[in-house]
C-alpha cells in the first residue's frame, strides 16, 4: 500500500509507503521543512490541501498547539501526522524566509560609510 504524495510549493512528487510520518516523507523527497518551537519541542507546520482523510487522526499534542481555525484549514504538524491509508495527498509547506545576501555594491557602500565616520587620525 502506497501514498502518492505531492509537495505543491516545491513541485516534488512520488510515492511513499503507508505508515510513514509526514516529516520523514519530506526528508525522503528532499523537502526542507522549517521547524519552529511548538510547546516544548520542535516541529514543522504544513497544510494538507488534498487527502487529509488518509492521515492519522489529530494527536492530543496537535489539538493543544494548533488553533481550531488552523486545523480547519488543514494544518498538521509534520512529526505527528502519519499516512495511514493509500491514496493521493497534496501538501503545501510554509514559505521559507529568504535570507538577504548583501550585494558587492551594498558591501562597498557600508564600508565607505564606516570609513567616513572614522576620526581623521584613524583614517591615516
Amino acid at each position: 500500500m502506497v501514498v502518492e504524495l505531492k509537495f505543491e510549493r516545491e513541485n516534488r512528487s512520488g510515492i511513499i509507503p503507508v505508515g510513514t510520518y509526514l516529516f520523514d516523507a519530506a526528508r525522503r523527497f528532499g523537502v526542507r521543512l522549517d521547524a519552529e518551537l511548538i510547546g516544548d519541542s520542535e516541529d514543522a507546520v504544513v497544510q494538507i490541501l488534498q487527502g487529509k482523510e488518509l492521515l492519522s487522526d489529530l494527536t492530543k499534542f496537535e489539538t493543544e498547539h494548533l488553533s481550531e481555525a488552523n486545523r480547519k484549514k488543514g494544518e498538521r504538524l509534520a512529526r505527528q501526522a502519519k499516512f495511514e491509508k493509500s491514496g493521493e495527498v497534496v501538501i503545501m509547506t510554509k514559505e521559507q524566509a529568504k535570507e538577504e545576501i548583501p550585494t558587492e555594491e551594498a558591501k562597498q557602500e557600508a564600508y565607505r560609510k564606516e570609513f567616513e565616520e572614522l576620526p581623521l587620525e584613524k583614517k591615516i
